[in-house]
C-alpha cells in the first residue's frame, strides 16, 4: 500500500520543517563550533530524512486500518440488526456452522476486518458500511440489502458506545 503523500512531497515538507535547525555542512567549508545549532554532513541529512520518511509513511498507513474498537462497534451493531438475543444464528453468520455466540462474534469481526482491507485495496469507493453490506447481505436480495444498510447506519448513529457481549 502506498502512502497517500508522495515521497518527494513528504521529503520536501520534512526538509522545510528542519531547515531552521540544520545547516548542511559543505565539505570545503571549515567547521566553526557554535556557529550553527547543528552541523551535519549531506549524507547525514539524507539518512535522517530517509528515516523520517519511512516513519511518517508507516504512521500514515497505520491510520488507515480499522481499529479494534471500531470493528467491535460495528460487530455490536450487526449483532443487534441480525436479531440480538432472539436470533437463531448470532451475528447472522450463515457461511459456516458456529459453536456459540463468541465464535460467531470472532467470525463477524474477521469478516469486518477482511472486508475493510478489500475496501481499501479497491480504492475506498463509497462508504465502507455499504461495501460491507454488499458482502454481508448481497444486493441480489435487494430489500434485505437496502434494509441492512439502513439499519446498520441507524444503530451506529443512535448508539455511539455499543457494548454487546
Amino acid at each position: 500500500m502506498e502512502s497517500p503523500i508522495p515521497p518527494k512531497v513528504l521529503a520536501h515538507f520534512v526538509e522545510r520543517l528542519l531547515s531552521p535547525y540544520i545547516f548542511i555542512h559543505p565539505p570545503d567549508l571549515p567547521r566553526r563550533a557554535g556557529m550553527f545549532p547543528l552541523i551535519l554532513e549531506v549524507d547525514d541529512v539524507k539518512t535522517i530524512l530517509g528515516f523520517m520518511l519511512v516513519f511518517l509513511s508507516t504512521a500514515l498507513l497505520a491510520g488507515e486500518t480499522l481499529s479494534e474498537r471500531e470493528a467491535a462497534r460495528i460487530a455490536d451493531a450487526i449483532y443487534i440488526i441480525e436479531g440480538g438475543t432472539k436470533a437463531k444464528v448470532p451475528y447472522g453468520i450463515l457461511s459456516m456452522k458456529v459453536r456459540d455466540k463468541e465464535h460467531a462474534r470472532r467470525i463477524c469481526i474477521n469478516t469486518i476486518r477482511n472486508n475493510h482491507e478489500r475496501w481499501m485495496k479497491a480504492g475506498k469507493k463509497g462508504d465502507f458500511l455499504h461495501f460491507l453490506a454488499d458482502r454481508y447481505c448481497p444486493p441480489s436480495d435487494s430489500a434485505g440489502n437496502r434494509n441492512w444498510k439502513r439499519n446498520i447506519q441507524l444503530v451506529l448513529k443512535s448508539r455511539p458506545m455499543l457494548a454487546v457481549r
